[in-house]
């Protein structure tokens, strides 16, 4: 099937009734029927900062690909319309294939199909491992621990997403989560000191930063190095980031002299900070670093996702199209209209 490049656009960039070719990826598809027992796809595209629905109908032309062919993590060149409709945005597809070799030689492709970090991966990289020598104390084994994990994984950190599409899931996403990670738990860290000095030693400065540091370690063996788009390992879908990233702290924990019982409270915080089994916590967060390294996780994921849907959205009402992370659509003061001015009229009046 060939689709033209003329109309090639952003998928965030398309506005109510527009059709166009971009790229994005399927992020799901599900199968269901109406209370008539009609059958329908209900499937998921995800582009740079945006992600649109779509419907297939039994009687579409493209059901049948769909069910046969189409894969989830693929990324799809597609040539669709864009509509906002009262359920939300929605994609009316024409024509679709899975992108191939080509596109990529021509390149664009990963620009058309998923965001960029904001700042170059390497600068994030130098700003996280001056944060680890300013932050930890001076020689001590968590520093050298961060700085040798650091230093060996400086390239998959490079170019390794934060996730398959919830947040920060572009090649440099894993760095800009991880300083914002950093940045925020440090802050509470050093407040929460301040504020209660009775935490102290439950509350270690240097746990806080090296866990923030290497909280999502494990994402260099989750996501697969070799695809264009975020996908998962098969280690990463079995066994999970947080397990993964304690594996690799245990490998460098001896050659830099970490104590056993701060390597436990270390691993603590990376098995933990998701919080939630269906987030990949082993356990709830039991320890002060723990809680911190977790709140600020959350934090900045859950603004990123907004942020994300606030970006994409054509910004014409008070309230996004897309719902935000807590499932409700998200208020978007430049969308409302001005607000008339008030009048004499339109005031109570006194006669004197």
């Amino acid at each position: 099937m060939v689709l033209s490049n003329r109309s090639l656009i952003l998928l965030s960039e398309m506005v109510n009734n527009q059709r166009g070719v971009f790229f994005a990826s399927l992020l799901e598809r599900e199968e269901r029927k109406t209370k008539e027992g009609k059958p329908y796809f209900r499937v998921l595209f995800s582009g740079a900062n945006r992600q649109v629905g779509a419907v297939l109908w039994g009687d579409s032309p493209l059901f049948a690909e769909c069910r046969d062919t189409w894969k989830i993590g693929a990324l799809y060149k597609i040539d669709a319309a864009y509509s906002v409709t009262k359920y939300g945005p929605q994609l009316h597809i024409f024509r679709i294939r899975e992108a191939r070799e080509k596109d990529f030689e021509e390149g664009g492709v990963l620009r058309f199909a998923f965001p960029a970090p904001t700042v170059k991966p390497d600068v994030l990289y130098d700003k996280i491992v001056s944060l680890a020598k300013e932050k930890i104390t001076k020689g001590a084994p968590l520093q050298r621990l961060v700085l040798r994990i650091y230093k060996e994984y400086r390239e998959p950190l490079l170019s390794t997403p934060s996730s398959r599409g919830n947040h920060h899931a572009y090649p440099g996403g894993l760095l800009e989560h991880t300083l914002s990670v950093t940045q925020i738990a440090v802050r509470l860290a050093e407040h929460f000191l301040q504020a209660y000095p009775q935490t102290a030693p439950a509350l270690s400065l240097d746990l806080v930063a090296a866990g923030a540091m290497l909280h999502e370690i494990g994402k260099i063996e989750e996501m697969d190095p070799a695809s264009r788009i975020p996908i998962h390992t098969v280690a990463g879908d079995l066994v999970g980031y947080p397990v993964l990233g304690r594996d690799v702290v245990r490998r460098h924990a001896s050659d830099a002299e970490v104590s056993p019982d701060e390597l436990l409270r270390l691993e603590h915080i990376l098995l933990t900070h998701p919080r939630f089994n269906e987030w990949g916590a082993v356990k709830p967060p039991a320890s002060f670093e723990a809680l911190l390294v977790h709140q600020a996780d959350y934090a900045d994921s859950v603004f990123a996702a907004a942020a994300r849907i606030l970006d994409a959205d054509a910004g014409t009402a008070p309230f996004t199209a897309s719902n935000g992370p807590f499932g409700v659509p998200w208020f978007n003061p430049s969308g409302r209209a001005p607000e008339p001015p008030r009048s004499e009229s339109t005031c109570p009046r006194r006669d004197n």
